[in-house]
């Protein structure tokens, strides 16, 4: 199951790109978008099979998956979304750089009984420089593409 329970989702883009498709194509592909989100983005099962059971499919199956298989790209690992995947990766970065920035929040108050000339705030308008600007944490994992690093770059 996916740490974020929540998936993003670009209407205007999914509306633009699902035009052509029909009421059973769309719940199907949606179906396995979420199917991929649950699994953090990583690739689904290249099993025919699977796959039909999970988009809810019947015996349509074939047509289904000939009119959404362009959404869809392969590797080793199976068959998944390139901008889905890339949208995982990016909520990914977010999920770590908001962990790190919260987990320096309790620094403050811990310096308020510790040491009151850093926790004190009146003395000065100026930061003091002994304590460091935080930098925002992004750590990129050493199989993500070139595309997908320039991505998670434009979205900062």
């Amino acid at each position: 199951m996916s740490k974020t329970p929540f998936m993003p989702l670009w209407v205007s883009d999914f509306l633009g790109d699902t035009l052509d498709l029909d009421a059973a194509e769309v719940g199907a592909y949606m179906l396995l978008l979420m199917a991929q989100w649950n699994r953090d983005g990583c690739s689904l099962p290249n099993d025919q099979k699977k796959l039909q059971r999970v988009s809810r499919c019947g015996r349509n199956w074939a047509k289904v998956w000939g009119n959404i298989e362009r959404y869809f790209d392969t590797d080793e690992a199976g068959v998944f979304s390139v901008r889905l995947r890339l949208e995982a990766q990016n909520v990914a970065a977010k999920r770590e750089v908001n962990a790190h920035n919260g987990a320096l929040g309790g620094k403050a108050k811990a310096l308020k009984s510790n040491n009151v000339v850093l926790a004190n705030a009146t003395e000065t308008l100026q930061r003091n420089p002994s304590i460091p600007e935080p930098e925002p944490y992004i750590e990129v994992d050493k199989s993500t593409s070139q595309e997908a690093v320039e991505y998670l770059r434009y979205l900062e």
